[in-house]
């Protein structure tokens, strides 16, 4: 699976990254991702270093936001209900994720514009609907 992400070193390095002991009462992360985090990454190929402070930094503290933008997406939009975070690493690119469970697990959904999202300054609610479906559909696979 790595050699779908050669273009990019410190992303690899990120997936090869064993968690390790962090403040959420040392419980591992496990830093998983799937076919759509790829897809991205590819299309963002210059956010190597931003996605390996996030991981590292949600390694060390699973709990507390990354920057000031680490939200929830609306509850009540078409992401709501998957319960998936997105934190700016840019200003118009975001990492959109999901932690869940004991161990921890960090699944990286990928890196996506506000306009890739339908969430720019005139919100899309059919493009919305369509990444919803796609990140509900996905997949995970667990670094080993």
């Amino acid at each position: 699976m790595l050699e779908k992400i050669n273009h990019c070193d410190s992303t690899a390095e990120i997936l090869e990254a064993k968690a390790g002991p962090n403040k959420a009462d040392e419980i591992p992360v496990q830093v998983r991702f799937c076919d759509s985090y790829l897809e991205s990454v590819k299309a963002h190929p210059a956010t190597g270093d931003s996605i390996k402070k996030f991981v590292a930094a949600k390694i060390q503290d699973p709990l507390a936001s990354y920057g000031g933008s680490d939200t929830h997406f609306v509850g009540n939009g078409p992401f709501g209900g998957l319960k998936l975070k997105h934190a700016h690493i840019s200003q118009d690119l975001s990492i959109v994720y999901r932690m869940h469970s004991k161990p921890i697990f960090l699944d990286l959904y990928g890196i996506f514009s506000h306009k890739e999202l339908g969430t720019s300054n005139s919100p899309n609610v059919k493009t919305q609907k369509i990444m919803a479906k796609k990140f509900s559909n996905q997949t995970f696979k667990e670094n080993k």
